[in-house]
């Protein structure tokens, strides 16, 4: 599976660091600032959303409009 790094290293953020929003899931997996959860490559916008809306473990929390 193509996503399954990311997807676990998602899980392990949001449970020790609580709800995050995209875009700060966005920057911990890019590796900034220095994050332990930086991916090697990183990861695209999409292939997060992708990431985040197919997989049933991930909740929307709140909707900001």
């Amino acid at each position: 599976m193509r996503t399954k790094r990311a997807r676990q290293k998602i899980v392990a953020m949001l449970r020790e660091l609580g709800p995050l929003n995209t875009a700060e899931i966005f920057n911990q997996l890019n590796g900034y600032p220095n994050s332990k959860y930086a991916l090697r490559h990183g990861t695209t916008p999409g292939a997060l959303v992708n990431i985040l809306g197919k997989n049933p473990e991930f909740e929307k929390v709140s909707d900001s409009m």
